[in-house]
């Protein structure tokens, strides 16, 4: 079983929410992995205490231009306006690409490939840890500047596939672009975590139209409930059927985030979370 929890936009609580549903499992008695998709910014390892990691696997999934001969470039008369990240850079006689600038697009490979040639690079690497509740995590992290991170996830994924466990949970990365669709494609379910805002019911609507796209089922976890009555109320009448729990805007919670503990530490947050998790059980069954 995969559970992705994802969200229309950043700050809503997901990676809180991914965290405490993991422990969730865990402390059921199933054997369970975290997998961090959020390769452009993990952050599951700050909640779930982990203190070490080591480093699994170094991951090439991207590929950048270089110069192979300028002598042929200079035949081809490449004009580097023909890279419109300005990575292909010409001085006199002498050509070179800024590797931090180049997205691999292949533009300029296409237009002269006697001059340039395209070669993998390393992107990314797979992390793996044991929490402070016993279950592994696996995460990934791109390195500065590179891309990829639909691919990376892929990888990440595949990687977690190969510890023994009977449910993973997936923190998905924020918004709708190929992060969250190659999460998306692994899934068993999705619990898509919301905050009562206006930019919040928006990005809702958006993630909601994926999620349906890839005709993955579904519930809502609604998150900082007392930020706002009136949308509060909207959500709840739109979706009383895919509602699993609300959790509600609380100081203790970034008590807990100071403190390096999970809000399920508090008596009263542990017991929103665990009606929800309860009910989002039901749904899987």
């Amino acid at each position: 079983m995969k559970v992705v929890v994802a969200s229309g936009k950043g700050g809503v609580g997901k990676s809180m929410v991914a965290s405490c549903l993991a422990t969730f499992f865990h402390e059921a008695g199933k054997k369970v992995v975290a997998c961090d998709c959020d390769v452009d910014a993990p952050n599951m390892h700050v909640w779930l205490g982990v203190k070490r990691f080591r480093v699994a696997k170094i991951l090439k999934c991207s590929k950048k231009a270089f110069v192979k001969d300028e002598a042929k470039l200079l035949r081809c008369k490449l004009d580097p306006k023909v890279c419109k990240f300005g990575a292909l850079k010409r001085k006199g006689a002498s050509f070179e690409i800024d590797e931090l600038l180049c997205e691999g697009c292949g533009a300029c490979y296409m237009m002269c490939s006697d001059g340039i040639g395209m070669r993998t690079v390393e992107n990314a690497e797979i992390r793996l840890a044991k929490t402070r509740f016993g279950f592994p995590l696996a995460f990934a992290q791109l390195y500065p500047g590179e891309k990829s991170s639909g691919r990376v996830v892929d990888e990440i994924v595949s990687f977690a596939e190969g510890i023994e466990h009977e449910t993973m949970v997936m923190d998905a990365a924020a918004g709708i672009g190929c992060p969250l669709i190659s999460s998306l494609k692994f899934a068993d379910h999705v619990l898509l975590v919301v905050e009562p805002t206006v930019s919040g019911l928006s990005d809702l609507h958006r993630v909601l139209r994926v999620v349906k796209h890839f005709q993955r089922e579904y519930s809502i976890l609604l998150n900082k409930v007392g930020l706002n009555a009136c949308i509060e109320r909207k959500l709840r009448k739109k979706f009383s059927r895919k509602l699993v729990g609300e959790i509600p805007y609380a100081r203790e919670v970034f008590a807990c985030l100071n403190r390096g503990t999970l809000p399920l530490e508090s008596a009263k947050l542990r017991k929103c979370f665990h009606g929800a998790f309860e009910r989002l059980v039901d749904f899987l069954r």
